[in-house]
């Protein structure tokens, strides 16, 4: 459990807070759009921005990516980190926006994923599968959650080494990404997130999927959806089947 815990927080370190008053250079935020962004840097503007900062992320992540591909993307991503501190500090949230991109834009998971790295704790690979559940129509129509139902008879066909290809180090980012999408998609229902990891067919790819789900319940924007409290550090890890305590659970 311990192990489990820690592999959570060295995953969360970079990508949590948006550091201000630190002396570095901001861009003007005054009237920006997300739709209006033209460099990287603007990103900085979407976390102070009075939409939510996914929302913001998104669709500024969608008016780059129509005039870059993803690789070029996470090129110029690799560039402003390294001259932005804000978006250093938030670089995992930001991955998360691009892999979306990429799979908005590609349409196809094998192609979306592998435009992706491993930059910024594999935010790009988990991005993607957060947007596999809804079609476009749906997210248009403002459904943001599917049942565990409607989505359980997917779940065993995402992460297979047809569409991925032989590399473990792969397969799991993709099993890691699959469970944050399982817990968003079904409104943060944690016990039936944890069933949909079960469908899958190793018990290797399970547990990377539970970590999934438990990073999700951890980072999810909307704060109140966070099954979390207070006086209880290992909750809800210590409420949930023995078989999901992951005892075997390292730093991956």
């Amino acid at each position: 459990m311990k192990k489990l815990l820690l592999s959570i927080l060295l995953l969360l370190l970079p990508g949590g807070a948006s550091l201000h008053g630190t002396g570095e250079q901001r861009p003007s935020c005054a009237g920006w759009k997300p739709a209006n962004i033209k460099v990287f840097e603007e990103l900085e503007c979407c976390f102070g921005h009075p939409e939510k900062s996914q929302e913001c992320l998104d669709a500024s992540m969608k008016a780059l990516s129509e005039k870059e591909d993803v690789k070029n993307l996470l090129t110029l991503f690799r560039e402003a980190r390294s001259e932005h501190e804000t978006i250093e500090n938030n670089c995992h949230v930001i991955a998360h926006a691009v892999g979306r991109a990429s799979f908005v834009k590609t349409k196809n998971l094998g192609q979306a994923f592998h435009a992706c790295d491993m930059s910024c704790h594999a935010g790009c690979y988990h991005g993607v599968l957060e947007t596999l559940f809804l079609t476009e129509e749906q997210r248009r129509q403002g459904i943001d959650h599917l049942s565990y139902e409607q989505i359980a008879p997917r779940i065993p066909e995402v992460c297979t080494k047809a569409l991925l290809g032989e590399k473990k180090s792969v397969l799991a980012q993709c099993q890691h990404g699959l469970g944050h999408a399982i817990l968003y998609t079904i409104a943060y229902d944690i016990p039936n997130a944890l069933r949909g990891c079960d469908l899958l067919p190793t018990r290797y790819g399970q547990e990377s999927c539970y970590i999934g789900v438990f990073t999700e319940n951890v980072i999810a924007e909307e704060k109140e959806k966070r099954n979390l409290k207070e006086d209880d550090v290992f909750y809800p890890c210590n409420a949930i089947e023995a078989r999901s305590q992951l005892p075997s659970a390292t730093v991956r």
